[in-house]
Parts: structure tokens; sequence; C-alpha cells
């Protein structure tokens, strides 16, 4: 029972974490900005990124959001079913096995848009360009590994 509810409670964790990385797409609150223009910004910055360049991840960036805005509903609806079932009088193991299976494609769907559209802007990058996000890359992996230091899960 305690892996059953370990499982359950990871995959609504989960499922939160989604839901506020997908709604920052409209607007983050207190930042006046949205994340794409505010991702943007920051790469057009570290990277020197040219006009065009500019003009065109924004693209990338723009048809990554239409692409993901089905998948989105989908993912809200999808979680909305797993928490009636968590709360309801009747646990049904089978359906939030199958909710489960739902969510993990739609996630799967979603890192296969973002990878897409990295990989575009990726294509558009110089040689020095690519270095620096390398660099950049490493530095945040560097400092994400740092915060979750002595951090213990059971």
């Amino acid at each position: 029972m305690d892996r059953f509810l370990s499982i359950t409670t990871a995959l609504l964790m989960s499922a939160a974490m989604t839901q506020n990385v997908m709604a920052q797409d409209d607007q983050a609150p207190g930042l006046g900005m949205p994340l794409q223009h505010r991702m943007l910004d920051h790469m057009s910055k570290k990277l020197h990124l040219s006009d065009d360049q500019q003009r065109e991840v924004r693209a990338i960036f723009a048809d990554m959001r239409h692409d993901a805005q089905d998948l989105r509903k989908n993912m809200q609806s999808n979680r909305e079913s797993i928490e009636a079932l968590v709360h309801s009088d009747q646990y049904d193991s089978a359906d939030i096995s199958r909710l489960a299976k739902q969510h993990a494609e739609l996630m799967s769907h979603q890192i296969e848009l973002r990878a897409a559209a990295g990989h575009e802007v990726w294509l558009l990058l110089d040689d020095e360009q690519r270095s620096l996000m390398r660099d950049f890359k490493n530095q945040r992996q560097h400092r994400r590994s740092d915060r979750f230091r002595g951090i213990k899960i059971k």
C-alpha cells in the first residue's frame, strides 16, 4: 500500500508541476511579460542572436505554442480525472492505471514538441552560439544538482 501511495503522490505532483509549467506559457505572475518573450530576450542577450535569428526563434516558439494548445487541454482534463478518482469513495486501480498511461503519453508528446523546437533553434545557431548554449546548459545543470544535494528521498 505504501508503494501505491508513493506512486499516486508522485503522479499527482508531476501533474501539478506540469500544469504550473504549461500555465507559464501565457504569463508568469508579476513578471509582466509572457514566458516565451522572456526566453527569447534571455537567449538574444546570452547568445547574441541576430535580428533574423530572433525572428526565426519567435516563429518556432509560436508554432510550438500553437501545437501545444490541445495538449495542455488534454493534460488538464487528465489531471482533473485523476484527482476526481483520488477523492472518490471507491478507488478504481484500473482507471488510475489507464489515466496514468494516458498522462505518460501526453507528457511524452510534450517532450517531443519541446525537443523538436529545441532542435530547430539549435540549427539556427552558429558554432560560437552553440558553444555558449552548451556552457549555459552545463551551468544550469550544476545549479540544479547543487540545489538537490542533501535531499533524501525515502
